[in-house]
């Protein structure tokens, strides 16, 4: 069986009744209202509203079925933004705990699920949107308002017991005839047992086309390891560049191997460009200069806060680059939506993403889920051709040189492959 994901967005329950003695066993079952994720935990007015009216403690549920799982399979629940703290509990059991609202996070539900396949099962989540002072970029009066919820999509992820969990996708020399792609894929081994297996690259076009393949590399794992196994493919011909008039996209998919079956599957978009801010000079994109003209993006809607559907994030994009005449956007000022920087790649809108935060830099608790957050950024979004920028500073914060040296060094640790 190889990973498959599923959107967890339909069936929730929702309720704001909540007291200091609230758990998932005695949770009142009145009070809860039918709603469909994204969801603000407020509907807010057009303008002239408090702040505070979004900063409560809520809790959403639902019902989740027992997949039907190979030996050694594996349930997750990702959920790619709840705003500003959650506690996920399955079957009434604390299963994770989250702190941080502008970047997703992952919870092992295994050990919590009934065993028999199509069993039910309570997924439980409260959810904390006070602004609280240790958890970024809280701590100060902000310029943008954070809302609350679950605002962003949650998915129900299930895998083999031997699964692919990242791929990093580079291109060097990518202004070369023949172009290369490598990449570095992650791999666990969450079995009993040691594993021996390959692993193979393909290159596929946007539309799935298949255009090249790289040879076998051998894989051997211990039992309950993780692995990072590199490969690549040279020598490439007729590659087209990315670039924002034309945003020629590719796909990157990585197979395991257990002989000749395929027992998982992973795959990325990518696209081939160079790009260079020189010292005493222009920025160049694929070795042309290029005049960046950008502005500033929130991801804040009348009523409904941050809880934008797909639509409205890849709208957002297109009315940056065609009404508004840009070819630069920021983030202003956190990871924002993986459907906004995806319409970006499409359509060859460039980005500076930044890390959450503004004006303020907390104690040591604060400054590490900082840094988590840096990197769970660069993680998730370093394939996004579209991105040429990472903002690694807290915006308008005094220097700090322990903190900033933290950030640059585990940027360039993550992705050598941007300035």
């Amino acid at each position: 069986m190889k990973q498959f994901r599923t959107l967890l967005n339909d069936n929730w329950l929702f309720t704001k009744l909540d007291n200091n003695r609230s758990t998932p066993d005695n949770l009142s079952k009145r009070g809860f209202t039918p709603i469909t994720l994204p969801h603000a935990n407020e509907e807010v007015p057009l303008n002239y509203f408090s702040e505070k009216r979004t900063q409560f403690i809520s809790w959403y549920k639902r019902e989740l079925l027992t997949p039907d799982l190979p030996e050694g399979g594996r349930v997750f629940i990702d959920f790619d933004g709840v705003m500003m703290a959650a506690e996920v509990f399955v079957n009434g059991q604390q299963a994770h705990t989250h702190r941080g609202g502008f970047v997703g996070f992952s919870v092992d539900a295994t050990p919590f699920l009934k065993s028999k396949p199509g069993s039910k099962n309570s997924l439980t989540v409260r959810v904390d949107s006070r602004l609280l002072p240790d958890i970024p970029p809280c701590g100060k009066v902000m310029d943008f308002q954070v809302f609350g919820g679950i605002y962003r999509d949650v998915w129900l992820r299930v895998t083999p017991g031997i699964y692919f969990t990242d791929l990093f996708v580079t291109t060097p020399a990518p202004l070369d005839r023949l172009k290369t792609v490598a990449t570095t894929a992650t791999v666990h081994n969450s079995i009993d047992a040691d594993f021996t297996g390959s692993m193979r690259l393909d290159l596929l076009s946007s539309d799935g086309l298949l255009i090249a393949s790289s040879e076998l590399v051998a894989i051997n794992l211990s039992a309950n390891s993780v692995a990072e196994i590199e490969t690549s493919i040279s020598k490439l011909k007729g590659i087209k560049l990315w670039d924002v008039d034309h945003p020629n996209m590719y796909k990157a998919r990585i197979s395991l191997l257990a002989g000749r079956k395929v027992i998982d599957r992973y795959e990325s978009k990518f696209g081939f460009r160079e790009v260079v801010f020189t010292k005493e000079g222009p920025f160049l994109l694929n070795g042309k200069p290029l005049k960046l003209l950008g502005l500033n993006r929130h991801q804040i809607f009348p009523y409904i806060g941050a809880a934008a559907p797909v639509r409205l994030q890849r709208r957002d994009a297109d009315i940056v680059k065609y009404e508004l005449g840009s070819n630069i956007v920021r983030t202003s000022h956190y990871p924002q939506s993986p459907h906004f920087l995806d319409r970006c790649d499409e359509i060859g809108l460039l980005v500076f993403e930044e890390a959450p935060g503004w004006g303020h830099i907390g104690e040591k608790s604060w400054q590490d889920l900082f840094c988590r957050d840096v990197e769970y950024m660069i993680k998730r979004d370093r394939n996004h051709p579209s991105i040429i920028l990472w903002g690694v500073r807290v915006n308008e914060s005094p220097d700090h040189s322990e903190l900033y040296s933290r950030t640059n060094t585990l940027a360039r640790k993550l992705d050598p492959s941007r300035q």
